[in-house]
């Protein structure tokens, strides 16, 4: 019994792990585009700073 609930469970925490994997890697794209979009915006603030 023991057996067939942890190959029946198998399938499931493969869905887990791959649903970690893709929060993880949007979390890192939307850690890139903050950090551009910050860059963008102090770029602007020391153009119109100088001006």
């Amino acid at each position: 019994m023991q057996t067939a609930t942890i190959l029946f469970a198998l399938p499931f925490a493969g869905v887990v792990v791959l649903m970690a994997v893709s929060v993880t890697r949007a979390i890192h794209a939307d850690w890139e585009d903050e950090r551009r979009r910050d860059r963008e915006l102090r770029r602007k603030m020391r153009s119109l700073i100088r001006e």
